[in-house]
């Protein structure tokens, strides 16, 4: 069998090198490749390098599994830690977004400018549908009703501004 080969911790952060077994398993040697192809026996000296190697098998196993699973555990720690850090980010820009701080009679004026008003409806100075504008009124997916329902401010700013609720469509 080979010698051990020292485990090059330099491709690990330094705070897993702990972790690290010291060296790495030995990979399947030509001489075994042989054995395993032929049906000769051992020399003595690779019967015992071979018994021992199945005596510390398990616990050798177990080590590694022990390892797995912590290495899994803190895994989905910091998976679950990111996507809250994600969460958390989301929330802070949503929550510091400047339209949470535009006072009232700007927000008037922007819903005026998105809300068909009497006079865009009308032609002229008689009482002559525009048939352009394919707008109903009464719609709950349609302005103003549609920015009655982002946040308790605007559905206050919308109700309370009348001329939003001026003008009343009915597709017949």
């Amino acid at each position: 069998m080979t010698s051990p080969i020292r485990t090059d911790k330099s491709q690990f952060h330094p705070d897993f090198s702990s972790f690290i077994p010291e060296y790495l398993q030995p990979k399947r040697s030509a001489r075994i490749e042989e054995l395993l192809l032929s049906n000769k026996p051992l020399l003595e000296f690779e019967r015992k390098e071979f018994l021992q190697t199945s005596a510390r098998g398990p616990h050798t196993l177990d080590e590694f599994d022990e390892k797995i699973s912590v290495t899994r555990q803190l895994l989905d720690f910091l998976v679950a830690e990111r996507n809250q850090a994600v969460s958390n980010i989301s929330d802070a820009k949503s929550l510091s977004h400047p339209v949470r701080y535009l006072p009232d009679d700007v927000l008037r004026a922007v819903f005026r400018a998105c809300t068909k008003s009497a006079d865009q409806a009308f032609d002229g100075g008689y009482a002559s549908l525009n048939p352009t504008v394919a707008v109903e009124s009464i719609q709950p997916n349609q302005s103003p009703w549609t920015l009655s329902f982002v946040c308790q401010q605007w559905r206050t700013v919308t109700i309370d501004t009348a001329e939003l609720w001026s003008l009343i469509e009915l597709d017949l």
